[in-house]
């Protein structure tokens, strides 16, 4: 009997649910959106990712009844990458090291700027605040401190993240026209949308 290793990927669903908060964006002006779109859009990527990172493992498939295979060892490797890692190292995987994406295209921007974005919002960290030690003391013995209010009110605005819909649908096109590419069969040598590089062998 043979065994056969499968990838189900789902990442189409999130491509709807980005369109249809693009349209609620768009009739609304809704700033509220934001947070949605990049988690969503950022999902879709990284679905997509995975989903190549897994295909790229079924090279490396053992026999049904060993333990622990080469194809679980080198996927959980490749998906213990960090996300910007993911996508740099997609296309000279399943490109057998040819190509790899030029960082200087305007897709590689969009969608790094993308990750930048989720990684913000998922991994937030409160920002930080010099506040100065007047060294002084009040009534009840209790420190003084002296806060700068624009200081204060600059390092909260640098926190929030604010996205326009514009950058939103430069996002959402970068992440199509990327998907959509490396989901063709076609010539990686004509690539029109990211523009590759081919890696020399030294």
């Amino acid at each position: 009997m043979n065994y056969f290793d499968i990838s189900i990927s789902i990442y189409g669903d999130y491509i709807q649910s980005i369109e249809e908060l693009i349209n609620v964006f768009e009739n609304n002006d809704n700033s509220k959106i934001q947070i949605p779109f990049i988690i969503t859009a950022a999902s879709a990527l990284e679905c997509f990712l995975n989903d190549k990172l897994e295909i790229y493992t079924f090279r490396f498939q053992n026999a049904p009844n060993e333990e622990y295979s080469s194809q679980e060892i080198i996927r959980d490797s490749l998906f213990s990458l960090k996300f910007k890692q993911k996508l740099e190292a997609v296309i000279p995987l399943i490109t057998d090291n040819k190509f790899c994406i030029n960082k200087k295209s305007q897709i590689y921007i969009n969608l790094a700027e993308l990750i930048t974005y989720r990684n913000k919002l998922v991994h937030n960290k409160p920002p930080r605040l010099l506040i100065q030690n007047e060294n002084e003391y009040d009534e009840e013995n209790r420190l003084k401190l002296s806060i700068n209010k624009k200081q204060l009110i600059k390092t909260i605005e640098n926190s929030k993240i604010c996205i326009s819909l514009n950058k939103c649908k430069e996002i959402f096109n970068a992440l199509i026209e990327f998907i959509d590419y490396i989901d063709s069969d076609g010539d990686w040598k004509t690539n029109q949308f990211i523009k590759m590089n081919v890696v020399e062998n030294k």
